[in-house]
Order: structure tokens, then sequence, then C-alpha cells
């Protein structure tokens, strides 16, 4: 087999011991430790948004939330493992789940787009049931997946700018092999963490060899659940991810 210029094939020690590389991070990335999301008010910034910490007070719903935002269109972003601490826990739990920024709509008729499932934005040929905003659609990105080389369907396609950072030309891809979707209501994408029960103070590294990459607009979503009465108790996260920038 000829070699092609510049690659180098079992590359060995003086030993005969077959060099490796021993990580998970996708070529041009690098690894990025946080416990706080994105500034979403620039396009480009890396953190300053919201801390992965959360404190159930006495009153305070048994279900909280925390949603976590990330720049991603311009800044390639894969999740690697996570980290929690908590304080005072009596078998509360944490989930994880990536779910969209939601596109918002109004009813209307004879239009471009359809609800499907009552949660998923499709094209409509002239005879919709929804109206949308082009001016407030959020183009969530389905990323190729690195076990099977293909997107999840996705039924829009849009051009954008590294200039002026937006979306333009947004259109249908009736066949599903678009690059986006978008969505009404807020759903799972991916659950990766489920109810992971809590109890008295602790530490725990979620460890994993797997990365997973992230498309644009996608958000992570924390949930806590008080489950056993209420009462005052902490918890906090970390995660390491594999981002082209990490400033």
């Amino acid at each position: 087999m000829a070699e092609t210029p510049g690659l180098v094939l079992d590359k060995k020690t003086l030993d005969n011991k077959i060099f490796v590389q021993e990580t998970s991070r996708p070529i041009n990335t690098t690894t990025y430790f946080t416990s706080q999301g994105d500034d979403i008010t620039g396009p480009t910034k890396v953190g300053g948004g919201t801390l992965m910490a959360i404190t159930h007070n006495l009153g305070d719903p048994a279900i909280q939330n925390i949603y976590i935002d990330f720049n991603i269109k311009e800044n390639k972003t894969y999740i690697h493992e996570g980290y929690v601490m908590w304080k005072d826990a009596i078998f509360d739990s944490l989930t994880l789940s990536i779910v969209p920024t939601v596109t918002t709509y109004s009813a209307g008729t004879n239009t471009n787009f359809n609800l499907y499932g009552g949660y998923l934005i499709t094209p409509a040929a002239g005879n919709g049931t929804i109206t949308v905003d082009p001016a407030n659609m959020k183009l969530i990105e389905m990323p190729i997946s690195r076990d099977r080389g293909t997107r999840a369907a996705a039924y829009w396609d849009a051009d954008y700018s590294t200039s002026t950072h937006t979306f333009s030309n947004i259109r249908p891809n009736l066949s599903g092999l678009g690059q986006y979707m978008m969505f009404g209501t807020e759903v799972a994408l991916s659950r990766f963490v489920n109810h992971f029960l809590l109890l008295n103070n602790g530490f725990m590294m979620l460890q994993t060899s797997d990365t997973e990459e992230l498309g644009c607009n996608m958000r992570l979503k924390f949930t806590l659940n008080t489950e056993n009465g209420d009462h005052v108790w902490q918890a906090a996260c970390g995660l390491t991810m594999h981002r082209e920038k990490n400033c």
C-alpha cells in the first residue's frame, strides 16, 4: 500500500511498542472544564453564563430546573463527562437532559409551517396550521453521528454568516436530509443522567470514555428533585467538554 505523504503508519517505540493516543478528544479541539455556560449575548463568547449550581430552600418547588446555554455555531463543542457535588441531600435526585431552544409560534391557516406531534415544526406547502416569525426561528443543528456518519432526520436548511453571526435563506428540506430542526415545545433530545440519587454530602465523577457533540441552540437542562419532604439542600455540577475555543 502506498503511503500518504506526512502520514505515519504504526509508529513504534525503540522496544517495538505501537504509539497510541488515549483520548476521546476530537481533532482540533481542546479539553475544557467548566461549571458555567456561555454568555449568549455574544455568539463568540466563551463562559460568563449561568452557573451549574442550585440551592433548594424551604418552600421552593420540589422540582427545580437550570438551563445552561453554549455558543456552539462558531465553536464546535462536545460533552465528555460530568461531576456532581451535593450537601444535605436525602435521597434527592439529579437529571441532566439536552433540550432544544424553543421557537415561538401562533395559530394560523394556509401557512408554510405545521406542528407535528405537538412539538416539532415541519414545512408545509401553503396548507400549514401555525405561523412562525422568521426573526424568532431557533434552528437546532443535528450533528453528524460519529457512530453512523449520518444526521438524525432534519427538515430545514439555512445559510450562516460568521461575519454577521446570523442565519439567512432558511428553507425546507422535505426529504428529511437537512441540517436543522425547529421545535415549538420543549422535549428531551437526550437524557444521559436520569434521577441520579444523592444522599448526605458527597462527590461523584460520572466517568466515560465517550464524547458527544452538541448542535447549536441545544441547551443543557439540569433538573433537581427534592424527593423526601421539604428540606434545605444544595448541588453543584461540572463538565469536561471538548471545544475548538476555550476562551
